[in-house]
């Protein structure tokens, strides 16, 4: 094992340590998961032609040997995956996916070990 893999090793098993559990909704699996960027609501901004809401975005990094369907198939995140977060005891829905177009997920290292996954906070009164 080479320096960088051993790097990357200890970075991931870091990572595990600071996790939190989370429920990804494809087949309902319990998966441990960093959250690596929290962007709360923005305040509204007012313009001329609109106002522009943020919603609360989160990025959660997991190991993609989590990501394994019932068949034992590892998956990659689509567009439109639910991840279910506690946070206080209050279950919070995130839809998988970003309103921009950009890349709903991306490897987090060269090996392919980690996924950094984008979620949106769902809001009940818009469709998914």
């Amino acid at each position: 094992m080479g320096l960088l893999d051993k790097g990357r090793n200890w970075i991931n098993k870091k990572l595990k340590a600071e996790s939190v559990t989370v429920t990804y909704f494809r087949d309902e699996k319990e998966i441990a998961a960093f959250l690596a960027g929290v962007m709360p609501p923005a305040s509204p901004i007012a313009s001329m032609a609109s106002m522009v809401i943020a919603k609360d975005e989160r990025d959660f990094i997991v190991e993609r040997e989590d990501l394994k369907d019932y068949e034992d198939q590892y998956f990659l995140p689509q567009r439109g995956d639910k991840i279910v977060q506690v946070v206080h005891g209050i279950e919070k829905v995130f839809i998988v996916g970003t309103k921009n177009h950009e890349d709903h997920f991306i490897f987090q290292d060269g090996g392919e070990t980690s996924i950094r996954i984008h979620a949106t906070l769902w809001d009940s009164n818009e469709e998914t």
